[in-house]
């Protein structure tokens, strides 16, 4: 097959494309620096006793790890061993 036909059955491989993909990472990685350039600068503006007092608050919202790693089994286990218990 020749590099005309390829170019026809996959545009992907043709120079043109991989060219303009090679661009697109370029503004996606200046987006990325630019990001996390805003965030570091953020975090820098922001002072220390409202950066901890925004972490104590995520910090009490947070569920329970069993409850995030298990969802209800944990409750529902414990709901079945106090049945049994109080059963006895």
């Amino acid at each position: 097959m020749s590099s005309t036909c390829l170019n026809r059955l996959s545009p992907e491989l043709s120079g043109y494309n991989r060219e303009k993909k090679a661009g697109g990472r370029m503004a996606k990685s200046d987006d990325l620096v630019k990001y996390i350039t805003q965030q570091v600068v953020t975090f820098i503006d922001t002072p220390r006793d409202v950066r901890q007092q925004a972490k104590a608050m995520h910090k009490e919202q947070r569920e329970h790890w069993q409850t995030r790693w298990f969802g209800m089994l944990p409750l529902a286990a414990r709901m079945l061993i106090d049945q049994f218990k109080t059963k006895k």
